[in-house]
C-alpha cells in the first residue's frame, strides 16, 4: 500500500468516529490483512485469497472478518461462492 492510498483513506475517515477509527487501524496493523485489502482490478473468493499466504482458508477468513467489520472490504454471494473485493482506491 503506498502513501497515496493511505492518505485517501485517512481524507476520507475525517467524519468518522472515534471508534470506527479505532477499528480501521487495528485491521490496517496486521501485514497480511493489509496485503488482502490491496486495490485489485477483480473480486476473489476466500480460497483465491489464501494462495499467496502461508496461512489457511479459515486464517484469512478471520482477517477477511476483520476487514469486513472496519468496511474495507465488501462481500458478496455468487451461489455456493463468497467473493470478497477491497473498497480502498486503487
Amino acid at each position: 500500500m503506498t502513501l497515496f492510498h493511505y492518505v485517501c483513506i485517512l481524507n476520507d475517515m475525517v467524519n468518522d468516529s472515534p471508534e470506527q477509527l479505532n477499528t480501521v487501524f487495528f485491521a490496517l496493523a496486521d501485514p497480511t490483512r493489509r496485503a488482502i485489502c490491496m486495490p485489485g482490478p477483480r473480486e476473489a473468493s476466500g480460497t483465491e485469497l489464501a494462495r499467496p499466504f502461508s496461512i489457511s482458508v479459515p486464517a484469512i477468513s478471520k482477517h477477511l472478518r476483520v476487514l469486513e467489520h472496519a468496511e474495507l472490504i465488501l462481500h458478496r454471494k455468487e451461489d455456493a461462492r463468497t467473493c470478497f473485493a477491497s473498497l480502498l482506491i486503487p
